[in-house]
């Protein structure tokens, strides 16, 4: 049995995913962030999740890794070092998700936990797209470029179409995204440095030309 664990700074979710023949039994617990702190309480509730199975694994949904990290990663003390180094771009969200996932590695202690990044997917994007149209010096140490997000989603849809095929993968989020891929790899995605830029969303406006910012003032 995988333990699918998705915080954020108002609740942890906690979701159950088992192979039973060819179907996958899932079931799913949500908590406030402010009550999962009561150890005794987490573990009995857990324990009633799963059904006192066996946890196997035990898979983390981080939102942004970086340059960081390209791929999914044991949460160890090279996880938490690593991290650590993204609390400059991510203020809020690092060090509380930080907090958390050291108190779960805790909770979990003697199985293995690995982290998954939303943003892992689009390490390799082309230049021209990873890139805005700033002068070559502003890149170096910059971190204004185009992260991407839905990584995890994107990279599935990717693997349900052949290899060689070119792609369009769309996640219906609060936040839409779209990405155009080829062979399995990603080519671009619309969102872009921030949440603001891409597809008109339930949380963002989109691409808006800034000239109509300064009409209607």
């Amino acid at each position: 049995m995988i333990l699918v664990i998705d915080c954020n700074l108002r609740e942890v979710s906690f979701r159950t995913l088992e192979r039973s023949g060819s179907s996958i039994g899932s079931a799913e617990l949500k908590k406030d962030v402010q009550e999962i702190w009561d150890a005794k309480a987490l573990r009995r509730e857990i324990r009633v999740l799963c059904g006192r199975k066996r946890v196997d694994a035990a898979a983390v949904r981080i939102l942004f890794g970086g340059d960081y990290f390209k791929g999914p990663m044991f949460v160890d003390s090279d996880f938490f070092n690593r991290f650590k180094k993204l609390t400059h771009l991510f203020p809020f969200y690092v060090p509380a998700v930080t907090g958390i996932v050291r108190y779960l590695q805790d909770i979990f202690r003697g199985t293995s936990m690995i982290a998954f990044f939303e943003t892992a997917f689009f390490a390799d994007l082309p230049d021209e797209e990873k890139y805005y149209a700033l002068p070559f010096e502003f890149r170096a140490n910059n971190p204004v470029r185009k992260w991407g997000f839905h990584g995890i989603y994107h990279s599935d849809n990717a693997g349900i179409v052949p290899k060689k095929e070119k792609t369009l993968s769309v996640v219906f989020d609060k936040q839409i995204t779209i990405c155009a891929l080829r062979g399995g790899k990603p080519l671009s995605i619309s969102l872009g440095y921030t949440p603001l830029e891409g597809v008109m969303s339930r949380k963002s406006c989109g691409d808006l030309d800034p000239g109509i910012i300064f009409y209607l003032m």
